[in-house]
């Protein structure tokens, strides 16, 4: 084989003559030999380093493990090919999640933005929320939770906005929490609650408890705030201990 020069190289692979520069400064792919006045040549055994650097680039894999594979490192292709489906099963979980996020914007400007104002605040509102719940709830989590607002109705809603005013009434009128009119509307909220989110999900349930004791913007979503979130959770110890 010919020796080739650094630019016909690059035009074969597809790639820059400055990425070829710093493969070579990561010890990767090395001119075969140098011209009296310093250009690089290329051999045949150059070209199939670069190959081979280029097939591992689209497995996925980062140019230091490229590195310490080719350098002999014992690494395990067992361990690599392990280390790639996790990587793509995380993009294809955040590919998924992107497209649900996408649907419910669509869904959401299609049925309350009546001019562009509105349409960019619901815009920004609704992905403001998307990437705070997506902190603490699956892909899987957050399609439940959709399916069960979209089928769940004014009527539900009503039933839960209701049950909250009762009760922080009552907290704020200095009742126990352990008072029977209480543990009544508590008993409300959580039935009321149950057109949202299944009430047989315990780890559903859990992540959406944990993003409300972390993010204040998830008790303001759903009508609550700290002070009333903490008396409802005294009132349901309460009935726990009852």
């Amino acid at each position: 084989m010919q020796l080739m020069t650094i630019g016909e190289v690059a035009e074969r692979a597809g790639v820059t003559v400055r990425t070829l520069h710093h493969y070579e400064q990561l010890g990767l792919v090395e001119a075969t030999t140098r011209t009296a006045s310093g250009h690089r040549r290329y051999g045949r055994g150059a070209i199939e380093r670069l190959q081979r650097v280029k097939s591992l680039q689209q497995l996925g894999l980062g140019l230091a493990e490229i590195g310490r594979l080719m350098a002999g490192e014992a690494l395990s292709p067992a361990r690599i090919v392990a280390e790639q489906l996790e990587r793509l099963r995380a993009q294809r979980e955040a590919l998924d999640r992107l497209e649900a996020q996408l649907r419910r914007l669509a869904r959401l400007l299609e049925a309350g933005a009546s001019d562009d104002d509105e349409a960019v605040m619901v815009f920004l509102k609704t992905l403001e929320e998307m990437t705070m719940y997506d902190k603490f709830l699956t892909t899987e989590q957050r399609q439940i939770i959709d399916d069960h607002h979209a089928t769940a109705g004014p009527a539900a809603e009503a039933e839960w906005n209701a049950a909250l005013t009762g009760l922080r009434a009552a907290m704020e009128a200095g009742t126990a929490p352990d008072d029977p009119t209480v543990q009544a509307l508590v008993a409300r909220w959580h039935a009321a609650a149950e057109a949202f989110a299944p009430a047989d999900d315990g780890a559903l349930h859990d992540a959406m408890l944990k993003a409300m004791h972390e993010e204040p913007q998830a008790l303001a979503d759903h009508g609550l705030d700290a002070e009333l979130f903490a008396f409802i959770g005294r009132a349901a110890a309460a009935a726990d201990h009852a």
